[in-house]
């Protein structure tokens, strides 16, 4: 039996681009893009070559903001979106010790909601993850494209095979410091909180990547991201500022619906380890998704979150892939907090701590640093 394929907004994703001319990319990011593309035709990789393309339209497109400005090519919301930014790549490098480079100084203006639309898939009856091989990166669980249909017939494919697949749009990706990664222009509708968060996640895959190890990866970043962003605001809005309690009633939903997805994989995995057969597996499978959308539902939602987030998943239909794609960024998430909190919460220096690992040649697993910094400090 084929797996579930799903396609949905479950994060932060139609256009056209801009006509632009090539003259403002920097002659060193083009010739890296041409590396890269002449790398994968060596390879023989249709995927690399073709996103490529993608890749380097966009990088064609992407402009100085103070030349759009002069031009009166710019929006006053685009204006204060590479403003915003600036800000926060600033707090990033200063107080938080982030490599930025020139990241996010330059602008693409386009009619799309998103950058890319991303592919991951997990076991239809365990939570085996699929994974792909990149230069440089290595392997990780997930797999994009700069057009949708693109994604689609991946995950149909894999559907095919009886992978459960999930089909989700990304607002925005780092390249790790190999090229400048650009704002775009859908930005401008984030709120504040949204674009620290994010800016600060990128900026620390920038700072530190441990080639195929992107669970670590994500859950470092994601705790920069959010520790960084809850610090930047209360920074240049104060501790008793809206943007800063409402960010924290966020995270207090965020931190609810993590312990809930994660129970669900636990409940998951000892149910598909029980089952006599997979037909059994499979009815066990739709009994935890039911009963976990059923608790989305009044009077049960209410008494366990705040705000209206989460509400959608009483009615959106979820599979394994989502729940393991959830794992990747958080499922480890409380041992880096620990970490953090033995740091006195010193942002900076957890970067650093991070930093150290990666670059530490005895150490196989970068987990194994987090345990070897609890038990000795060091």
């Amino acid at each position: 039996m084929a797996g579930r394929a799903l396609s949905g907004h479950y994060e932060q994703l139609k256009g056209s681009y801009g006509q632009h001319t090539a003259s403002s990319v920097h002659f060193v990011t083009m010739w890296r893009i041409v590396l890269i593309i002449g790398v994968a035709v060596l390879l023989g990789s249709c995927y690399v070559s073709q996103q490529g393309a993608h890749f380097l339209s966009l990088q064609l497109s992407a402009r100085d903001p103070d030349r759009l400005r002069e031009r009166g090519r710019i929006t006053p919301a685009e204006v204060a979106l590479v403003e915003l930014v600036a800000d926060i790549r600033a707090f990033g490098q200063d107080r938080l010790g982030l490599k930025l480079d020139r990241n996010y100084t330059r602008l693409i203006q386009t009619n799309r909601s998103h950058v890319v639309d991303v592919v991951s898939a997990a076991g239809e009856l365990t939570f085996e993850r699929k994974t792909w091989w990149f230069p440089i990166v290595g392997r990780v669980p997930y797999r994009g494209y700069y057009r949708l249909r693109g994604a689609r017939r991946l995950a149909k494919r894999l559907d095919r095979n009886g992978w459960d697949v999930i089909v989700r749009p990304a607002g925005a990706f780092s390249t790790l410091g190999y090229f400048r990664d650009p704002l775009y222009s859908f930005m401008a509708d984030y709120s504040v909180a949204r674009m620290a968060e994010l800016i600060l996640h990128e900026s620390a895959h920038a700072t530190v990547w441990i080639a195929s190890n992107a669970q670590f990866n994500e859950e470092f970043a994601t705790l920069v991201g959010r520790k960084g962003a809850e610090a930047y605001l209360t920074d240049r809005f104060g501790a008793e500022s809206r943007h800063l309690i409402e960010y924290r009633a966020e995270q207090a939903d965020a931190t609810v619906f993590r312990t809930e997805v994660l129970a669900l994989r636990d409940r998951l995995q000892a149910e598909f380890a029980a089952a006599a057969t997979d037909d059994a597996a499979r009815q066990a499978k739709a009994r935890a998704y039911r009963d976990f959308q059923a608790a989305f539902r009044d009077p049960h939602y209410q008494r366990r979150y705040r705000g209206d987030t989460y509400r959608a998943y009483a009615e959106r239909e979820i599979n394994n892939a989502f729940v393991d794609l959830f794992a990747t960024y958080e499922n480890e998430i409380e041992l880096h907090s620990r970490v953090l909190a033995a740091l006195d919460a010193d942002v900076r220096a957890y970067v650093r701590l991070i930093a150290e690992i990666a670059a530490d040649g005895s150490i196989d697993d970068p987990y194994q640093g987090l345990h070897r910094f609890l038990r000795h400090g060091s």
